[in-house]
């Protein structure tokens, strides 16, 4: 059985250079931000809204 803690939808686009180490970085303001999880060449944005 397959139990998710959280589904998102995100914008994924292509890295110009390559992200050796998977990494997370939050920019934006604390009720107004964006998440960006990066790897390989690859880059999700995830909106997030308090």
């Amino acid at each position: 059985m397959k139990e998710d803690v959280v589904r998102v939808s995100g914008k994924v686009s292509k890295s110009d250079e390559v992200i050796e180490s998977f990494s997370i970085v939050f920019e934006g303001e604390e009720e107004n931000a964006t998440m960006y999880l990066g790897w390989a060449n690859t880059i999700v944005s995830v909106s997030i809204k308090v």
